[in-house]
């Protein structure tokens, strides 16, 4: 059974049962508020005919053997009132039933209207069926001076237009129940189409999904922001997830095979010509280059790829950022030395900052942006490394470079896995990688809760500025007590050995 279906369904009982439910309660008070109605003017006649009655003692004045006598006769003139008052005892002692009156319309029959309520001792209402008619009884006994029981006074009302109304107010509910069903079951129908119609949509869109030919598809935009609307924007949120996924998917496995299928070609060549003239020197030197290159850019997309589902945690604690920039900065000219670059390196600012990070990542940030610096700067060009405190929560790596800039269409993709920027503006060698320094950069700079920003202008050169949390002042306390920070030496890196099984 549909969703559809289940929705107009219960919808349908629900309101049913809404109108039955009114339906007797409205029928229960109209019958109430008419037998109320009867009820009250039958006491209020019956009081009217007992105070008409005088019962007099036996012997009295040499009154009969009854002992009771009606002041006024037009008491039993009632229109719609049929009365009958009855003896039932002597004073001293119950007798035979016996009539002393009654209204006209009952001059002809001598039977009670309820014969069963004549012993009755208090007023009481019962329904009965009097010559084919159904009646409202009212019997209410009578006294002597001494508050003895000499007889009841029965009055009647007929109840028949109860029945009539009461029988057409029910044909009424009934036939607005059938409408009112009939109703609910098309409303239902109609609002649970309109209800449901987001989910067969996503219904549709998600089946196109799983066979991957249009992971583009959206569902409208203008829902309403209930249930189904934010179902809707999650909807349309992971599907942009998931058609950018599944894009940098596809462009990791095309720039991965370009990437490597140079080095491959390189060693397929010298291998050929090995096999041709013989082993030389260049060939297994080009050889071991292009194994090497291959070598760490297999390395580096396995680390990014356990990066991703997690299988990589940085273990961090407090270090001396400016500690870390310093002992990779005497590195730096040897490192343009080995590509044989002749540039200038400058520690502009460098001030003390403490955070809660890894030496041996934070040594990796700072030799891939130092490297990607290399790259696009010109020799006798200049590299400038600073590092410093900012706004008492913050510290912060620059490394600026005089280079070429990155253009503005490269801006937005730097930090995409192998995107590399035109060759055409950059001083390389082939130790340089294959477009994924700046990826793990980032990555790593994410794990220290950090950001990473860029600054660029064309032909005058490029500042990338990585921002840290600082350690907090108390830890700062508390570590600086214990001694736990540590500057430029050898203390950084017996930490980072430590922790290096952890780390990678």
């Amino acid at each position: 059974m549909s969703i559809r279906t289940k929705i107009s369904l219960w919808y349908a009982g629900l309101l049913t049962l809404i109108i039955i439910a009114f339906s007797v309660a409205v029928f229960g008070v109209i019958q109430a508020t008419i037998i109320n109605s009867i009820d009250s003017g039958l006491a209020q006649s019956s009081s009217n005919i007992i105070r008409n009655i005088r019962v007099i003692p036996l012997g009295e004045f040499g009154a009969l053997e009854t002992g009771v006598i009606f002041r006024n006769e037009e008491i039993f003139r009632v229109p719609g009132l049929s009365v009958q008052v009855w003896q039932t005892s002597n004073g001293e002692s119950e007798i035979d039933p016996i009539l002393l009156q009654s209204s006209f319309d009952l001059a002809s029959i001598t039977r009670p209207l309820d014969r069963q309520q004549l012993s009755t001792e208090r007023p009481s209402f019962t329904d009965v069926n009097f010559n084919n008619m159904p009646e409202r009884v009212m019997t209410r006994p009578f006294t002597n001076a001494g508050g003895e029981k000499i007889g009841v006074v029965q009055i009647a009302a007929s109840t028949l237009i109860v029945e009539q109304v009461t029988d057409g107010v029910l044909s009424i509910m009934i036939a607005a129940t059938v409408i009112g069903v009939f109703v609910s079951i098309v409303l239902g129908m109609t609002l649970s189409y309109r209800a449901v119609r987001p989910l067969q949509e996503i219904t549709a869109a998600a089946a196109r999904v799983s066979t991957a030919t249009d992971l583009s598809t959206r569902l409208p935009a203008n829902i309403p922001d209930d249930e189904i609307g934010r179902l809707t924007k999650v909807f349309n949120h992971m599907m942009a997830r998931l058609e950018y996924i599944f894009g940098v998917q596809q462009r990791f496995v095309a720039d991965l095979s370009h990437e490597l299928r140079t080095p491959l070609t390189a060693i397929q060549g010298n291998l050929d010509m090995m096999k041709r003239f013989g082993a030389d020197e260049d060939s297994i030197e080009a050889i071991q280059d292009e194994t090497k290159r291959m070598t760490r850019m297999v390395n580096e997309v396995l680390m990014l790829a356990r990066a991703d589902y997690g299988d990589i945690t940085i273990d961090l604690y407090p270090i001396d950022l400016d500690g870390v920039v310093s002992e990779s900065f005497s590195t730096f000219t040897a490192l343009a030395h080995a590509r044989q670059r002749d540039l200038n390196f400058v520690m502009d600012r460098h001030e003390p900052v403490h955070i809660e990070g890894n030496y041996e990542r934070l040594q990796q940030v700072i030799s891939n942006l130092v490297v990607n610096a290399i790259k696009f700067t010109a020799d006798k060009g200049t590299i400038t490394i600073s590092v410093y405190p900012k706004d008492k929560e913050l510290g912060v790596i620059e490394v600026a470079d005089t280079g070429s800039g990155i253009a503005e269409e490269d801006l937005p993709h730097i930090f995409d896995r192998f995107y590399q920027a035109d060759h055409s503006r950059r001083h390389f060698t082939d130790e340089d990688g294959a477009g994924l320094g700046l990826s793990i950069v980032k990555w790593i700079v994410n794990s220290h809760g950090g950001t990473i920003e860029v600054e660029t202008e064309k032909d005058k050169g490029t500042t990338f500025r990585v921002i840290l949390p600082l350690l907090a002042e108390n830890l700062q306390s508390h570590k600086s007590d214990n001694k736990v920070l540590h500057h430029q030496g050898a203390a950084p890196l017996a930490m980072t050995n430590q922790n290096r099984e952890k780390s990678l």
